[in-house]
């Protein structure tokens, strides 16, 4: 059963607060940062930001299952991440980390 997305992001309701969690840690400078970064942009713009799973098996537990929460919701809902987050909620994340990431897709 599809919920409608803004209560998702703005009640800050469990899948909510794992979204959050996410977006406050890819605001930062950390490996863990980074790793946020990288799976946000990745399910923001897929053809413009790449993932390396491989990354993403050494974030700590508390943030991977953050991860798997909101996958788990954008799939069952049948959701793009752009519907949960605002463009003005990316743009930190895009502009500390965006090159970084842009420049993998042609690795």
């Amino acid at each position: 059963m599809s919920e409608d997305p803004a209560p998702y992001f703005t009640n800050r309701k469990s899948k909510g607060d794992a979204l959050e969690r996410l977006l406050k840690l890819a605001y930062g400078d950390t490996g863990g940062s980074r790793r946020a970064a990288q799976f946000l942009l990745s399910l923001w713009n897929g053809n413009d930001f790449k993932a390396d799973l491989q990354e993403l098996l050494y974030v700590d537990p508390d943030i991977f299952s953050d991860m798997q929460e909101v996958t788990k919701y954008l799939y069952e809902n049948n959701y793009q991440l752009d519907s949960l987050v605002s463009q003005s909620e990316m743009n930190p994340v895009i502009e500390r980390w965006g090159d970084v990431f842009r420049t993998m897709r042609d690795i």
